[in-house]
């Protein structure tokens, strides 16, 4: 270690030029959003679930009543299909006819005053979120106790009012808008509030304490009526910039629209894709589709993007819905496809491709359509990528082409990585928004991206293990002039070069005869 020696006394000083401390990118990869028609949940809004029992918490899980019926019903299955494939996180819309929206059930409560007066709506919905329309808000019940003076205690039920039908309970609650508890505040938590009703304050003629809601066994919500179908606009809407609840979602997204199969809507889909950073659409064929009428659909559609990929066929997988019977049900690939994604991600990293003996579908009977050799090059030489069934009855993700046919665009780990790398370094510098646009800042700026990238190095996700010749980082006065900082502008430029999957291995076999050598070459 150098020392430095000083002469006269004094005061002395030294710059240091460092970055901030090297943080690991908090942007997954693997996130998953699917959207559409469901029987129960908000509608216009997009709500996170990390497990299976979040979405029957906040979506009820699979339709137990014979009402509504859905012209599309596969936004449960998908998302059951997506965790136990392996899921973790993903963004759920529920899409609903903007003409016919139905109604959101609801029930009033009076207070104690002698000539009772309304005191509190509830109504079904979510965390403050009004909008939870269906005849399935018509099975919630609420019964409120005293808790004190000018408190209750309000528990909510579904589907009865017995013990095991409870689902929540507020205790302690007031009528008092700068109480601790005040009601409407405690329901309407945007992130620990109800997920069954929202609370709306009446105005009252009572004064406090007496505008407390009177105690009452049981109260039954009423008035819920269930939205239409939603049109080709309405899915349309559901998937376009300005008016996707996806917007308000930050970091990577996986979408899928469940066995959405309508052109123009997928079409829609796709540009949203494009237009959203950090997105990737995963598509599914119409079912009972030959390899030729997989490629043909996916042909039809536009445009043709590096940031869509589609799957066939569909899958007759164990229906979980009806699980005592032992009966399966037909499902898109969608939701199974986004569940391997997030394993291949975790276990390798997005630079791998999702697909290969590694990727095996859990919960699958059967392929709807098995396919020859040559109705898989088919499938892949058109970029549709193949569920392929194995001899010994696994189904496996056999395919990881984008939509698009340029080399650079098309491979599937190629584009998702690409977003993955956009969206980490966004987060991580963001700490540059406002800072001084000078040579200080700069090297802050090469300093974050290059220990970014150097992890990803060391994680194998570059074809080499030369730092120089798998990514480079350009933050100077090269890309940054005056105009430019005059501008408010700061310009970093960031270059990777990608790992590209194996698609075809060459095996040349020699077999050795008395007559001479037969070279045998196969390819898979």
């Amino acid at each position: 270690m150098s020392t430095t020696t000083y002469g006269a006394p004094g005061v002395y000083t030294s710059v240091q030029l460092t970055g901030p401390s090297p943080q690991p990118s908090a942007i997954s990869p693997s996130v998953a959003a699917f959207a559409g028609e469901n029987w129960r949940g908000p509608v216009g809004s997009a709500v996170q679930c990390n497990s299976w029992q979040d979405f029957q918490r906040y979506f009820g899980g699979f339709n137990p009543n014979s009402t509504p019926v859905l012209a599309n019903p596969y936004l449960a299955y998908s998302v059951y299909e997506y965790f136990a494939n392996g899921g973790k996180t993903a963004w759920i819309q529920r899409i609903a006819a903007s003409l016919t929206p139905g109604a959101s059930a609801a029930v009033t409560l009076k207070d104690q005053a002698a000539t009772p007066q309304n005191t509190l709506t509830l109504t079904a919905g979510m965390f403050g979120v009004v909008g939870n329309p269906g005849t399935w808000g018509n099975s919630i019940y609420c019964s409120v106790t005293s808790g004190g003076t000018g408190r209750f205690n309000l528990n909510i039920y579904y589907g009865g009012v017995s013990t095991g039908q409870l689902v929540e309970t507020w205790p302690s609650l007031s009528m008092v808008a700068t109480d601790n508890r005040y009601a409407v505040s405690v329901l309407n938590s945007p992130s620990q509030g109800s997920a069954w009703v929202v609370a709306t304050a009446v105005t009252d003629a009572s004064a406090y304490p007496t505008n407390t809601p009177a105690a009452t066994a049981s109260s039954v919500f009423s008035g819920g009526v269930d939205p239409g179908d939603p049109s080709t606009t309405d899915r349309i809407n559901a998937m376009t910039s300005g008016t996707c609840p996806f917007d308000l979602v930050p970091g990577v997204l996986n979408i899928n629209m469940p066995g959405e199969t309508t052109a123009t809507v997928v079409d829609a889909a796709i540009t949203y894709a494009q237009t959203r950073p950090y997105t990737f659409l995963v598509v599914d064929t119409p079912p009972g589709q030959t390899p030729a009428g997989a490629v043909s659909y996916a042909q039809s559609l536009s445009p043709v993007s590096t940031f869509a990929a589609v799957y066939s066929p569909w899958l007759y997988a164990t229906n979980p819905a009806n699980q005592n019977l032992q009966s399966s049900i037909l499902l898109p690939p969608g939701g199974f496809v986004l569940g391997q994604y997030v394993v291949q991600d975790s276990g390798q990293g997005v630079w791998y491709a999702p697909a290969g003996l590694t990727t095996v579908l859990s919960n699958v009977v059967q392929a709807e359509r098995k396919f020859a050799p040559a109705d898989l090059a088919t499938l892949n030489t058109n970029n549709v990528n193949a569920l392929r069934t194995r001899a010994n009855g696994q189904v496996i993700i056999w395919g990881t082409r984008t939509m698009q046919t340029g080399y650079e665009t098309l491979y599937i780990p190629v584009q998702r990585t690409l977003n993955y790398v956009e969206a980490s370094l966004a987060g991580l510098l963001e700490f540059a928004v406002f800072q001084p646009n000078d040579l200080l800042l700069w090297t802050n700026i090469t300093a974050v991206c290059t220990n970014f990238l150097d992890g990803l190095l060391s994680a194998n996700a570059f074809p080499t293990s030369s730092a120089s010749s798998a990514f480079y980082v350009i933050c100077n006065s090269t890309n940054n002039t005056p105009q430019s900082i005059a501008n408010g502008i700061v310009n970093c430029t960031v270059g990777v070069a990608l790992v590209v999957p194996a698609e075809f291995v060459q095996l040349n076999i020699q077999q050795f005869q008395s007559s001479g050598v037969t070279t045998v070459t196969t390819i898979t």
